[in-house]
């Protein structure tokens, strides 16, 4: 019998609680059977955000995506400067490993936030994400959600 694996995308304004949504339903599976990573804010002392950050979600690894304060690569999403290098230094393996079946052909759920702008400067994010959610592999649940 064939599984049709589960792909689902959710996209809300920000702040709707698209990151807690896919929080919540990553801690509610096996800790074993589940990766992916989450998008955090990170604010300032004056509470202004200053930068976004890529954290596994065991929380063991974290990358930067973007910051105000640089450094410059000459790509901005408004005041934002998206660190491609960074993001994909951290999210790239973490994909890979999506993407290998080590699974033992037991069901495994992939959950990622987001598919933004400052994440698609990253062609190997895109490629990644694309092969992700066509994927014929029964087994690889996908949970993702796309900014609006």
């Amino acid at each position: 019998m064939t599984t049709r694996p589960l792909r689902m995308l959710v996209t809300g304004s920000p702040g709707v609680g698209k990151t807690t949504l896919l929080d919540l339903v990553s801690q509610e599976l096996p800790a074993d059977l589940v990766t992916g990573f989450l998008c955090h804010e990170r604010r300032g002392q004056s509470g202004q955000r200053e930068a976004f950050d890529m954290v596994s979600l065991r929380g063991e690894e974290r990358g930067t995506l973007a910051s105000v304060h640089g450094p410059s690569t000459g790509k901005k999403v408004g005041k934002y400067h998206v660190q491609v290098e960074d993001f994909e230094r951290f999210a790239l393996p973490i994909l890979d490993a999506a993407l290998s079946d080590g699974s033992g052909g037991k069901p495994r759920a992939f959950v990622f936030d987001e598919i933004g702008k400052m994440e698609l400067y990253s062609v190997g994010f895109v490629d990644r994400v694309r092969r992700l959610l066509t994927s014929n592999d029964g087994n690889l649940h996908v949970l993702g959600t796309v900014a609006q």
